[in-house]
Parts: structure tokens; C-alpha cells; sequence
């Protein structure tokens, strides 16, 4: 699904956080509170939850995940509970939820089981339907606003890994627009510039948005040395007539000497 945005839902001078792979409930919550601040402070009209919000692991399909976090976690209610304001804040504005990766492990349960077919992935997480203050997109959906495409990335990347050149995969697959993907935990940004039929330049990219997850909760099929980055990405907004144009930042959450978040964007630290 492609769920075009207009200009009357995104209009010139709209700030846009997304964030992505928060992993709840493996969450590390003292950075996704700073990011909440920083989002304050600086006005966020929009909020994407690119998916993988949920780590949704009681239900995953990988049979020894399940039975671990079945026991140590409950239920899936159960196991969102400790990241569910996240999802409250979010739809205090403007918002958009994205199922990733293993969001779809809940989406295939309910299509494995025909006494579940009237009920949806956010019901059996405890969570508002989608009309209840946000849009949820399924799996593999994509947001595009003009040439921004904004999507979870496992339709890109179905095998998990980017390898040692993410940018390049998807200007391949993807070389006419700007696309922010999450799912692979790493920060990054590869740019191209072509011309169009009457020779102007027009710039586009691959940008990845880090995850807001405790990465050791992830060791066991991500080993000691996964190489990922904790960040978000902010994209202002604004228009050259009727086309939308974007400046996009991606404040990086470094760790101080007691291995706590910090970061600074627009001139304040926060900490």
C-alpha cells in the first residue's frame, strides 16, 4: 500500500519526527524520553512510528523467541505495557503507525486463524484502533509525501541485513525518490544527483534511521558487535509552489561515561 500525503495534511512549515525500532518492551526509555523533549521543544506537528515499535516477541516466529518471552513477558498487552505511553504521546498529534517486521508476526497470526479475522494487530497489543487518533498502515506499506518516501524497510531488505552498503541497495531498487527506512538499526545517508529531461539537477537519497531499542536485548542473533546507531530522523517541510521540499536531520544518541543517552540538536544538549 502507498498512502500518498497531501499538502493540507503536511503543510509548509511541518516538523516531522520518525522513529523507529523502538522494540517495546527492550525500549531504552530514558532515550526515547529525550527524544520526546527534544520533539517538544521544537515544535514536532507530526509523528511517524516507522514500525518494529512493538518487539511483538510472544509472538514471533521464531519458536525459541516465543516461548522465552511468553514467559518472562505474558501476554502481548502485557509485554507493550512498559512503552505504551510512547504510543499515547504520538497520537497527541498528527501520527502514523507502520507496522515493520514484527508487527507482520502478529499480522500473520490473525491470518492464520480465522477466529481472529475480525481483530487487528493493535487490538490484540492493547492499543487504540486506528481511528482513534492516528492512521496504521500494514506491513510493506509505504508514506510518501511528493518524491519523500517514508517506509519501515524490510520490503527492501527482507533477509535483515544491509550489508556494507545499504544506500546503494536501495538507489537500485529505488533511484526517483528520497527514502527513509528504519529495520536495519543503522544510521545513514547516500545521495545521488541525476538530471531531469531538461537537464536541472534533482538530488535524491537513501537515509536510514538508527533504533531507540537496548541493543543487548538483541545479542542473541545480533552477536556482541552489531555496528548499529541510536537516532531519529527530523524532517522539516516546506514547498516550491505546490512541490514539497525537505530538509532532513538525524540527531545521533551518543552514550557519556555511565552509558547514559545524550545528544544535542538545535543548540541544547539533552541529557
Amino acid at each position: 500500500m502507498i498512502r500518498k500525503l497531501s499538502k493540507a495534511e503536511v503543510p509548509a512549515g511541518s516538523t516531522v519526527l520518525v522513529m523507529s525500532d523502538i522494540h517495546i518492551p527492550s525500549h531504552d526509555d530514558a532515550a526515547c524520553r529525550l527524544v520526546v523533549e527534544c520533539a517538544e521543544d521544537i515544535g514536532v506537528t507530526h509523528v511517524i512510528l516507522n514500525g518494529d515499535i512493538a518487539d511483538c516477541g510472544v509472538s514471533s516466529r521464531h519458536q525459541g523467541k516465543r516461548a522465552r518471552d511468553t514467559i518472562n513477558l505474558g501476554t502481548l498487552p502485557e509485554s507493550v505495557a512498559p512503552g505504551r505511553w510512547i504510543y499515547d504521546w504520538a497520537r497527541t498529534r498528527p501520527c502514523w503507525l507502520m507496522r515493520g517486521n514484527h508487527e507482520k508476526w502478529v499480522e500473520d497470526m490473525i491470518g492464520s486463524d480465522p477466529s481472529l479475522s475480525a481483530v487487528s494487530v493493535e487490538a490484540l497489543l492493547g492499543l487504540p484502533e486506528h481511528r482513534c487518533g492516528w492512521e496504521v498502515l500494514d506491513s510493506e506499506s509505504r508514506l510518501r509525501l511528493g518524491s519523500l518516501v517514508i517506509e519501515h524497510g524490510h520490503g527492501l531488505f527482507p533477509s535483515g541485513a544491509g550489508g556494507q552498503n545499504p544506500g546503494q541497495r536501495i538507489r537500485t531498487l529505488a533511484p526517483n525518490q528520497i527514502t527513509v527506512i528504519g529495520h536495519l538499526h543503522r544510521k545513514f545517508a547516500s545521495f545521488w544527483t541525476t538530471q531531469n529531461e531538461d537537464g536541472i539537477p534533482k538530488t535524491h537519497a537513501g537515509i536510514g534511521n538508527g533504533h531507540l531499542s537496548i541493543e543487548a536485548s538483541h545479542a542473541g542473533y545480533a552477536g556482541g558487535y552489531p555496528g548499529w546507531q541510536q537516532s531519529v530522523s527530523i524532517i522539516r517541510v516546506w514547498y516550491d509552489g505546490d512541490r514539497p521540499r525537505f530538509t532532513i536531520d538525524q540527531p545521533e544518541i551518543h552514550r557519556d561515561r555511565r552509558d547514559r543517552p545524550i545528544f544535542e540538536y538545535a543548540g541544547k544538549v539533552y541529557r
